[in-house]
């Protein structure tokens, strides 16, 4: 596979939140070298794995959630996140929660765009087509152009949190329907 960014003059010079579609593990980790340093927000689960998720929680400096607690879970992401953001760090959430089938999409959580609007940062989108070529639980991978397309920053600030919300999801998923084979299906 060979990996290209797309969009890379969208990226801010401050520190922002980073929602990306989360199709395989690939974007997992290709989207880091094209950011400064981020914070995952990430299932607390991930980080009891013998060396990878031990691995997560000491070098990422993640932001581990309980996802069956709702609401005290986006509270944890706010803080936490506001937190990592003053430090200079940015914040990774993957929007729907788990990785999805290729092709489809599920609700965005609310976390990114309410961080985003208490902290007073913008959001980047990303939307990419690893999907193409690496299929969710599939162990091999399939050679092709990986385009991870950066789209232009959202202001958090201009709207409620719901409504930035559709924003990212419009452009995630239109740019999606735009590279992915998964989308023309």
């Amino acid at each position: 596979m060979k990996v290209v960014v797309e969009g890379a003059e969208n990226i801010p010079d401050s520190p922002s939140v980073i929602m990306v579609k989360h199709t395989t593990i690939l974007e997992t980790y290709a989207h880091v070298p094209m950011f400064p340093t981020t914070a995952w927000v990430v299932k607390r689960e991930l980080l009891w794995a013998p060396f990878f998720g031990w691995a997560i929680g000491l070098t990422l400096n993640p932001i581990a959630i309980n996802r069956g607690k709702g609401r005290s879970a986006v509270k944890q992401v706010i803080a936490l996140g506001k937190q990592r953001l003053a430090d200079g760090i940015w914040v990774t959430i993957f929007p729907e929660g788990t990785r999805v089938p290729h092709g489809e999409t599920r609700k965005y959580g609310i976390s990114g765009a309410v961080l985003a609007q208490a902290a007073g940062v913008p959001i980047v989108p990303v939307a990419h087509n690893a999907g193409d070529f690496w299929r969710r639980r599939e162990f091999s991978m399939h050679p092709g152009l990986v385009r991870f397309c950066i789209g232009p920053p959202v202001d958090a600030s201009a709207q409620s949190p719901k409504e930035t919300n559709l924003i990212v999801q419009d452009w995630i998923e239109g740019k999606m329907r735009e590279i992915s084979s998964g989308y023309k299906d």
